[in-house]
């Protein structure tokens, strides 16, 4: 029974994963189309994608790899955002990375911690 329900549960994060990557796939094209900027187009599909694999790797089983490919896409997504749409200059923007693997260790310690 244990083997049906990880076959399913599997199978429903595969769908939700590519119903995810549709749908923040048309809100970037939608702000490509509105604004015309294609920089806050990527960034947005970049923060949306690395998000839903952060929320997609929460569930049992674990996936460390796809979390922390989430947080890496992510972290570029904001990175894109800095430079070509608040033209941030490099110094806060290296800040901005700082506070981000901060709180990414964190979230990774304090995960580890509730597993065990």
């Amino acid at each position: 029974m244990s083997s049906i329900l990880d076959f399913t549960q599997e199978n429903v994060r595969f769908y939700f994963g590519w119903g995810l990557l549709t749908i923040i796939l048309g809100i970037s094209l939608l702000v490509f189309a509105a604004l015309g900027n294609l920089s806050l187009a990527i960034s947005v599909f970049f923060i949306g994608l690395g998000i839903s694999l952060l929320l997609l790797s929460m569930s049992k089983p674990a996936l460390p790899l796809i979390n922390l490919l989430g947080f890496a896409l992510t972290l570029l997504g904001f990175l894109i955002y800095g430079i070509f749409v608040a033209l941030l200059n490099p110094i806060s923007i290296i800040g901005i990375v700082v506070i981000a693997i901060g709180g990414g260790i964190i979230i990774l310690a304090s995960k580890k911690g509730v597993e065990k």
